[in-house]
């Protein structure tokens, strides 16, 4: 009877050792849909990057060859009606994520539970096991709830990746309907077909409010030429997934976007803010002609090349590695500017290439017409 017991003892410590190991590790988890994220142990994660390759410092990640063009979509869109797909795609991704951990969590409590009635069980208490088993039924018809809501998260995915697919006509009206459905409002990429007739009214009115929302940082002479240039504002920022859990409330790096105007030249600038005196060892600088790759959300990409050679300098107040980079601006980059949202950007380091996801998608088109309409 006592070895009995033991043993029973022993296989309950295992089952228990077990657990905490599966739960304390890092996990990595692929949804229905095909997205990839890394699960930690303090239930924070991140989406898992393709094809991935770290420096010896393990903060710069390369994913891809920069200089590898993607694939351009067949059929032109709306480009509002594109902006409004991103969202309801990143809306729709984030729900099936969000669903998926959450059967993970009700699982491990699951798991947890049924240790604790294995316990029960062995001590022979049957008031404890009476309540467990009903805690147990109740996880499990949550289970049962957030099972049905990950699969309906995966099917809107599929369903807003087919809006590109469609016609004009029925897509507007299914991508309010997915709207509804996903709980956000994109009534501000909705355009009236009418609107289209007014052309001509809506180029002046456009004007007329650029003129009044610009904020230019300087307006001057050089000589004969007038030098305009916009006030910065955060173009994006980024912390890689490892550091996470070391910065809570602030990113690695924090980088702002303005234009100018010199004459009929324009220019890209960033200003790259990292929290770290020690940035440079890991990042290194960024070289006269170093590529910037914009991918617009349309699918074309362009490269331009700085003009100038960026090397880091400590701000005195805050002790962050400043980097400011300058990238002349062609014909054809500014009217692909002017008319397409963002996407991504990707900067070639001499550390190497590092690509960063652009949440203010337009930003720049903001800007140049800012400084087009003065």
């Amino acid at each position: 009877m006592l070895l009995s017991m033991n043993v029973n003892k022993l296989c309950l410590i295992f089952l228990v050792s077990v657990a905490f190991d599966q739960i304390s590790a890092q996990k990595n988890i692929m949804t229905t849909s095909g997205q990839k994220i890394l699960l930690y142990d303090d239930g924070t994660w991140v989406t898992e990057k393709k094809s991935i390759t770290e420096d010896t410092s393990g903060m710069l990640i390369t994913e891809f060859n920069p200089l590898t063009a993607p694939k351009v979509e067949k059929y032109e869109i709306d480009e509002k009606q594109r902006m409004a797909i991103k969202v309801l795609l990143n809306k729709a991704k984030s729900n099936e994520i969000e669903h998926l951990l959450s059967i993970e969590n009700i699982s491990k409590q699951i798991s947890g539970k049924e240790l604790e009635l294995s316990q029960a069980k062995i001590n022979k208490n049957k008031e404890v096991t009476k309540t467990i088993n009903t805690e147990i039924n109740d996880l499990k018809s949550k289970l049962k709830e957030s099972n049905n809501q990950y699969a309906k998260s995966t099917s809107q995915i599929k369903s807003v990746e087919k809006l590109i697919d469609q016609n004009a006509d029925s897509r507007a009206d299914k991508m309010k309907s997915l709207a509804d459905d996903l709980r956000i409002d994109i009534s501000s990429y909705i355009i009236d077909a009418k609107s289209s007739q007014k052309s001509n009214e809506n180029k002046i009115q456009k004007k007329e409010t650029n003129a009044i929302g610009c904020k230019i940082l300087k307006d001057e002479k050089r000589g004969k030429i007038r030098v305009i240039q916009s006030e910065g504002e955060l173009l994006f920022d980024y912390t890689p997934g490892k550091l996470k859990s070391y910065f809570k409330t602030n990113n690695l790096i924090t980088t702002n976007a303005s234009v100018s105007k010199e004459g009929k030249d324009y220019y890209l600038h960033l200003q790259l803010s990292i929290i770290s005196k020690d940035a440079a060892k890991n990042y290194g600088f960024i070289a006269e002609g170093s590529l910037l790759r914009i991918f617009l959300i349309n699918g074309r990409n362009l490269a331009l090349h700085s003009s100038v050679r960026s090397t880091s300098r400590i701000e005195n107040y805050t002790g962050n590695t400043i980097y400011e980079v300058y990238y002349p601006l062609k014909k054809e980059d500014l009217n692909n500017l002017m008319k397409f949202p963002l996407d991504s950007i990707g900067i070639m380091w001499s550390s190497g290439f590092e690509k960063y996801e652009i949440f203010q998608v337009d930003v720049l088109m903001n800007h140049i017409n800012c400084l087009n309409s003065l």
